[in-house]
């Protein structure tokens, strides 16, 4: 799903609307994780990917593990989860939102208009 995503926390705090970052547009994909993590269970992760026609990819984000919707909307999603981060020789678990803004396919616009004055 493509999306763009604002990152509304920093090291856990939850940041004023001027300490926005702008936001990272990409392909958002939410999955299972069968792999080792330090939650010693099964997780679910919530990626976004740098759109590539190659079959290869490259994450934008850090991951947001175990996320959770808490909020949707017409054209957004928000997610909550953790963020992982590697500080000296420990992991620090801090909280995330990630506000993800749909973002129409190309191709989809030409759609949604034509629907929009019943020419679908």
């Amino acid at each position: 799903m493509l999306c763009a995503v604002s990152l509304l926390r920093r090291h856990g705090l939850r940041l004023r609307p001027s300490e926005l970052a702008p936001a990272v547009s990409g392909d958002l994909e939410l999955a299972d994780h069968a792999g080792a993590s330090t939650f010693a269970r099964g997780m679910r992760v919530a990626n976004l990917w740098q759109p590539t026609h190659s079959g290869t990819r490259r994450a934008l984000l850090v991951p947001l593990w175990d996320p959770a919707l808490i909020w949707i909307g017409p054209r957004h999603l928000t997610l909550i989860g953790i963020e992982l981060c590697a500080r000296d020789d420990r992991v620090a678990e801090t909280t995330q939102v990630w506000r993800c803004v749909l973002r129409a396919a190309q191709g989809d616009g030409d759609r949604a208009t034509a629907a929009r004055h019943g020419h679908a």
